[in-house]
């Protein structure tokens, strides 16, 4: 707060508070945020992706992509690219577009391998594209990367990041599906 006192347009201090207010339930408050970092510092990718990520949580899911894949255009060797292939393959997977969810949540894995959020939402894209048994492997892989995790507790989290109710319906359906085929 006293950094924004100082320099109301300091963008790492938008971007945090942006995040903090998303994390508070504040979609608006943390788009505006985002937004405003990015008007006073157009080449910030990381803010494009997180206002991206923001407009997917107000279901804004065109949007949101739009935003995603320029901080991608932007910064096309950021360290946050895994992150936002994962924020995009979310977008996908709301909208019901299992290949292209696929695609991202893939690339994501590759880039973040031992990330448990896009191991779990590409367990249940391939459990709804039929594909049960690379699905167990995602699964196997949970297993070995976070061995404390179990669908209850993945339940539990996914408040913390709350996608819209579709995709975390099309998360949990789809988890419970690739857990129970690799039990």
């Amino acid at each position: 707060k006293l950094v924004l006192e100082k320099d109301p347009h300091q963008g790492t201090a938008l971007l945090y508070r942006g995040m903090l207010r998303r994390l508070r339930g504040d979609l608006s408050g943390a788009r505006d945020d985002f937004l405003t970092a990015i008007e006073f510092h157009p080449s910030f990718a990381v803010a494009y992706a997180q206002v991206g990520y923001t407009f997917y949580r107000l279901g804004e899911y065109d949007r949101g992509l739009e935003f995603i894949q320029y901080a991608m255009r932007l910064s096309p060797r950021d360290p946050g690219l895994g992150a936002w292939s994962y924020m995009a393959g979310m977008i996908e997977l709301e909208r019901g577009n299992d290949a292209a969810a696929f695609a991202w949540l893939d690339r994501s894995i590759t880039l973040i391998p031992r990330d448990i959020l896009n191991r779990l939402a590409l367990a249940a894209v391939l459990i709804h594209r039929g594909d049960a048994t690379a699905a167990h492997r995602q699964v196997e892989e949970l297993a070995r990367i976070a061995p404390w995790l179990t669908l209850e507790t993945v339940r539990s989290r996914l408040g913390l990041y709350a996608p819209p109710a579709e995709t975390r319906r099309r998360l949990i359906d789809g988890g419970e599906k690739a857990f129970a085929d690799a039990g």
